[in-house]
């Protein structure tokens, strides 16, 4: 199976290089509504770092963890979009669209092939995958990604569309981490080993 740990280092190198500025964070999440997850009771105390280590997924979160961050750097660009020069305008829109391309689309492509098929497998959802409508959203992204690339081609360029139409794309794709995180990787936690999860869907972050 195909291991994503080459592919998270590439991003974190490339990213690592970009000049980027500080925040504006939007999208909230709703999915223990959507999923009707009911309140637990408070787990008793553990050893500092204990819980977060052994959680076989701790390498996949620290990669979205790392992404966040840009995210946050891409939502700052945008915020400035407004005052800038139009050669800057023209800049920074086609760097938001290349983040977007270039890492954004290749992780969501990676998770259809292999961390989506492994949470279908243990969630017992018959016939209509657990993953659906995580896959729907990646198709939201895709076209709002093309839309925004068209936006940031057009002469002028409609620099406050193209702004609403990045933060929309922002707002769905903190929301739609979240929903992973929260939703999706507690169910690997549950049913795999750290070596499992290695094993089936490849070692993260390290």
């Amino acid at each position: 199976m195909e291991q994503a740990g080459g592919a998270f280092g590439m991003l974190r190198a490339s990213l690592g290089v970009m000049n980027l500025r500080p925040p504006i964070v939007i999208g909230a999440l709703f999915a223990a509504n959507v999923f009707g997850c009911a309140a637990q009771p408070a787990a008793p105390a553990a050893t500092p770092g204990a819980a977060s280590t052994s959680r076989p997924t701790e390498g996949f979160r620290r990669e979205h963890a790392e992404i966040k961050e840009h995210l946050e750097h891409i939502a700052a660009e945008l915020g400035k979009l407004a005052t800038a020069s139009p050669e800057e305008q023209q800049a920074s829109m086609q760097h938001v669209v290349a983040f977007f391309r270039e890492h954004i689309t290749p992780h969501a492509q990676w998770e259809e092939r292999v961390l989506y098929p492994a949470v279908d497998r243990r969630a017992a959802a018959g016939a209509n995958p657990f993953t659906a409508s995580m896959r729907y959203e990646h198709g939201i992204v895709a076209r709002w990604t093309t839309e925004l690339a068209t936006m940031a081609s057009a002469s002028p360029p409609d620099v406050t569309g193209f702004t609403r139409r990045a933060d929309n794309l922002l707002g769905l794709i903190w929301a739609h981490f979240e929903e992973e995180e929260e939703v999706l990787l507690p169910i690997l936690d549950r049913t795999m080993s750290k070596a499992d999860f290695d094993r089936e869907i490849g070692a993260h972050g390290e």
